[in-house]
């Protein structure tokens, strides 16, 4: 019997996931790195971005607000839309460090300035029992959320993959005999003959 501890985890290209967990077994407790091609699911993306206030905030981009406040008691809410307050922000990465009472978390991400230009963005390390930050609770609850998000994921939870279209081909080109198909070819050569284009087929042999 093993207990998997999640430690990491950073959105790669947008969709996929890079993770890192700790792994206790009677014997050893080993760290293990794992990465996927499979598009997270649209759960994770959020626990991602109920962390952006706190980002924010952490990295004195910007004093409280309303809607910071809002969004760190209920979470992000409809961040692709055009007017939302936190569509120039983008939380990626988070990494669990410390043991025991010195445990706390590191969050990374972005910011898309006016000009078109990308900041990234780090917070100093925090640990849990902070007690500067006036929402220590609410961030660790909401790393709580996205560390079971990405255990989730590594247990098989990810984003529907888009489903592969079979074709069938016309059932009398399959019937079509061999010779139907040559005399296809010479009309088509005759066609090209006629117009001024020469054909030539050339064979090659190999030794």
């Amino acid at each position: 019997m093993s207990t998997i501890t999640i430690k990491s985890g950073k959105i790669s290209n947008r969709m996929f996931l890079h993770y890192s967990f700790e792994e206790k077994k009677p014997e050893s407790t080993d760290t293990v790195n794992k990465k996927s091609d499979l598009p997270i699911h649209v759960d994770c993306q959020q626990s991602y971005n109920n962390l952006i206030p706190h980002l924010i905030l952490l990295c004195e981009q910007e004093m409280i607000s309303d809607e910071i406040r809002e969004a760190i008691e209920n979470g992000v809410k409809n961040i692709e839309d055009e007017d939302s307050y936190f569509k120039n922000y983008k939380v990626v990465e988070f990494k669990i460090s410390g043991s025991s009472n010195s445990e706390g978390v590191t969050l990374s991400g972005t910011r898309y300035l006016s000009t078109g230009k990308i900041i990234n963005l780090s917070t100093p390390f925090i640990r849990w029992d902070n007690e500067d930050y006036k929402f220590i609770n609410e961030l660790a609850e909401s790393v709580e959320n996205v560390r079971e998000e990405v255990y989730q994921y590594y247990k098989g939870k990810h984003a529907p993959l888009p489903k592969q279209e079979s074709f069938d081909f016309d059932e009398e080109f399959e019937e079509e005999s061999i010779d139907e198909l040559k005399s296809v070819g010479n009309n088509f050569k005759k066609i090209l003959e006629e117009e001024g284009v020469e054909v030539k087929v050339s064979a090659t042999q190999n030794a």
